[in-house]
């Protein structure tokens, strides 16, 4: 008998020990070197658009674009960069 499922606790989804603040992109922002892995969310700080390249990428993609984001959206995607052109939704707060 297994037991049953449970929701997953919020707090674990939407908070995280390790975080970095990007207020602003010169280039693309490789996230494995920044934090050690591909982050586990991004929150964003500012309304606009979000490009990233997720860990997950699929064959012949080069990178997503998220939009259109207002500030205080959550997007819960594993990525190994932020890619400065087309990136507008600043700052962001990278979770990890």
């Amino acid at each position: 008998m297994t037991a049953p499922a449970t929701a997953p606790d919020p707090d674990a989804l939407y908070s995280s020990p390790r975080f970095k603040m990007i207020t602003s992109l010169s280039a693309d922002l490789d996230l494995v070197a920044l934090g050690g892995g591909p982050c586990r969310a991004i929150r964003v700080l500012g309304d606009g658009d979000l490009v990233v390249v997720p860990a997950d990428l699929l064959p012949g993609q080069t990178s997503v674009t998220i939009s259109p984001l207002v500030a205080g959206d959550h997007i819960p995607i594993q990525a190994t960069k932020i890619v400065d052109s087309g990136t507008t939704a600043l700052p962001l707060l990278v979770l990890y």
